[in-house]
């Protein structure tokens, strides 16, 4: 299997299915699975889907950013959370900036990402 870089200096493992069944309160919402076209649906109820419904579904995202010190715990796990959702798909990357104090000797990252998800136009 070949693993290639993409555009977010991220590798796109296609792993969304990873989280499935998580309801995570960082999500914004309610996330049903498996959702449509690779990612989960958001909103209060999955709709039956008539073919015309199906092609109302459109990928949607919504933008996230923090600043992570790693040397505390909690951050350094909120991080990685993130990261896990990267790397495997279910967020994508738009920015990061690491940063490394010499004094403190920890590292310090502002993360910028995007949560995917899908949604049906209407709603």
């Amino acid at each position: 299997m070949d693993i290639i870089p993409t555009g977010g200096g991220s590798l796109d493992y296609n792993s969304v299915s990873k989280f499935y069944g998580d309801q995570s309160s960082h999500y914004g919402g309610k996330l049903h699975w498996p959702g449509v076209g690779g990612f989960p649906y958001r909103g209060d109820k999955v709709p039956l889907l008539t073919e015309a419904d199906y092609n109302k579904c459109y990928v949607a995202g919504d933008a996230n950013h923090g600043t992570f010190d790693l040397s505390d715990q909690e951050q350094s796990t909120t991080y990685a959370w993130i990261r896990d959702r990267i790397i495997n798909g279910l967020f994508r990357q738009d920015y990061i900036h690491r940063e490394w104090n010499a004094e403190k000797q920890n590292m310090i990252i502002y993360l910028e990402w995007t949560q995917l998800y899908t949604q049906m136009r209407g709603q």
